[in-house]
């Protein structure tokens, strides 16, 4: 076999003869890949993933990979792996900046969610009984009404 011709150990030919240490490790994989934008969002740009995710045989893989994440409880313990101060600390280094920018960027898009569903709101109050004193169960009605037709249109305001 090929292994062989290359020494007596099948596994040489995919070991490193230096290994790095992590913070060499770490140091090169940022300053490579710091510098793939480009090229990432090029890949991004060329490819379709929609057809594939739309497909009967990624909804059976969903289906078999949510059962096994249920069953095993593997998100509770990933969840229970973490702490309240680590995601704290990434939204406060990493979110915060990029909270403003992702709202511009949002602007539009909520826009046009905007111009659906404030006249269903406005149509749908105007349609209601009365309002009725503070604590009067017909307000709870009314207030339900509102969700249901709003949730009846589920759906129908993204943009």
């Amino acid at each position: 076999m090929f292994y062989y011709a290359l020494g007596s150990n099948p596994l040489s030919v995919l070991m490193a003869k230096n290994m790095r240490d992590a913070a060499t490790a770490s140091k090169n994989w940022s300053d490579r890949t710091s510098g793939a934008d480009t090229f990432w969002l090029s890949q991004i740009q060329s490819s379709s993933w929609k057809s594939y995710a739309a497909s009967d045989a990624a909804e059976t893989n969903f289906n078999k990979t949510m059962t096994k994440v249920l069953s095993s409880k593997s998100h509770q313990a990933g969840i229970n792996k973490s702490s309240d101060e680590k995601w704290k600390g990434g939204a406060a280094s990493k979110g915060k900046d990029r909270f403003g920018p992702g709202v511009t960027a949002a602007k539009d898009k909520m826009n046009s969610v905007m111009t659906k569903l404030l006249p269903d709101i406005k149509s749908k109050v105007a349609s209601l009984p009365a309002r009725g004193p503070p604590g009067d169960p017909g307000n709870y009605d009314r207030s339900k009404q509102l969700g249901q037709a709003l949730h009846d249109k589920k759906g129908s305001y993204k943009a």
